[in-house]
């Protein structure tokens, strides 16, 4: 038993080395260690005049500046506090990534599949367009909502997370709130009549909560708390003031967050590079979404309770919204290419008997052939890191190489 136990812990220390260096090769090789300008705009809005859209990072810098001294609202405390969020982001992903890997008796399996994925998490806010970026805090916040319900401890944070998620920004009941919402879901089909009650009362809050939140900051807020030409003068001198030197505000995004105007039409040349990019990855995504089915399938297959297999599945479907009407695909695909990542690795850590063993042998039918196994881990490392508008660079570099044919600028 002693022998035992001192294997688990050498395996569990090349995985944490692993992981470590993986973190801090993948941060020095691609971090442009700058919040450009419309993540940092984010923090010009706040809750001085109420609780409004997309203000609380802007009511984490007043407390900062309220406790430490007025002289730090500045780029430099907001570089400072993005940094922060997102070496508590990692924090969450490692600590998930460790109780999966534990999951598995033979921990092989579980800790190539983690060593491959992971690059997807920790490049995806390292990027130009992503550092700083508020979409890693309601991952976060959705996975450790998600992680507590499946435990069934601390449930009050299927409320908690939710809200304060849609305090950081509305669109977060589209592309993240789907996580709790399976998890709570899947609590209630798995657990006896007295539990399930319980389980369907918190399924039941958190909606109700999130979705309050969601009508407040998305229709009310801004007719009930009004925003004067003098109001919104200062909101962009605040902008000016927390940009990244030599970087401009952002007046279009201000303009769409503080006095809700539309920017649909400035974004149709956008939305019509990101659909064509978005079909592109599609097509050359197809080896990865071909063994994402067979994984799928298999687990259908194996389970008794097959309506709640097709529910958890069909929970990415409420990024449709996204797609259909914004234009940043990359952003939207991360986000459906997470829900089902994260899912997986939350019920194996619920110790789900029919996802461990489909995983197993789904993982152990590619290692036998290294090739395939080689072919997989390189090719979904192509694609990363996701972007804002595009997918990822090649996807982006095929649409520079298009519009210039179209444009003629290559004749």
């Amino acid at each position: 038993m002693r022998q035992m136990n001192t294997a688990v812990n050498k395996d569990e220390r090349k995985f944490s080395l692993a992981m470590l260096l993986l973190t801090i090769v993948t941060c020095l090789g691609h971090s442009k260690f700058m919040v450009e300008y419309m993540n940092a705009t984010v923090f010009a809005m706040n809750y001085r005049r109420g609780i409004s859209t997309r203000g609380f990072m802007g009511w984490i810098l007043d407390v900062v500046c309220f406790l430490f001294g007025e002289d730090l609202y500045c780029y430099k405390t907001v570089f400072v506090i993005s940094t922060v969020g997102y070496i508590i982001y990692l924090a969450v992903l490692w600590y998930i990534a460790k109780k999966f890997y534990r999951s598995f008796d033979d921990m092989g399996y579980a800790m190539a599949f983690v060593l491959v994925v992971a690059p997807f998490f920790i490049d995806m806010f390292l990027t130009h367009e992503g550092y700083g970026r508020t979409d890693m805090y309601l991952l976060a916040l959705s996975v450790v909502a998600g992680y507590a319900v499946l435990r069934g401890k601390w449930m009050i944070l299927c409320v908690i997370c939710p809200v304060t998620a849609i305090l950081i920004h509305e669109g977060y009941v589209f592309d993240y709130y789907n996580i709790v919402i399976a998890c709570l879901l899947y609590k209630c089909v798995f657990n006896g009549e007295k539990k399930k009650s319980v389980y369907i009362a918190w399924l039941c809050i958190s909606i109700v909560a999130a979705l309050t939140a969601f009508v407040w900051i998305y229709f009310f807020s801004k007719t009930v708390l009004p925003i004067s030409d003098e109001i919104f003068a200062g909101i962009v001198n605040d902008a000016e003031l927390l940009a990244a030197p030599g970087q401009e505000v952002h007046i279009e995004s201000l303009r769409a967050y503080v006095l809700g105007e539309d920017l649909t039409e400035s974004e149709l040349t956008y939305m019509a590079d990101a659909r064509v990019a978005f079909l592109l990855f599609v097509v050359m995504f197809i080896p990865v979404i071909k063994k994402t089915w067979e994984f799928i399938k298999a687990v259908y297959n194996e389970s008794d309770n097959k309506k709640t297999v097709i529910i958890l599945c069909l929970g990415s479907l409420s990024t449709l919204p996204l797609f259909i009407r914004k234009c940043d695909y990359g952003r939207w695909m991360f986000a459906l290419i997470s829900y089902y990542i994260v899912m997986m690795c939350l019920l194996v850590i619920a110790d789900n008997k029919v996802v461990k063993k489909v995983f197993n042998e789904q993982a152990m039918k590619i290692a036998r052939d290294r090739w395939q196994a080689l072919f997989y881990a390189v090719y979904f490392m192509l694609f990363i890191p996701f972007q804002t508008v595009y997918m990822d660079n090649i996807c982006r570099n095929i649409m520079l190489v298009i519009n210039g044919l179209i444009q003629g600028s290559y004749f």
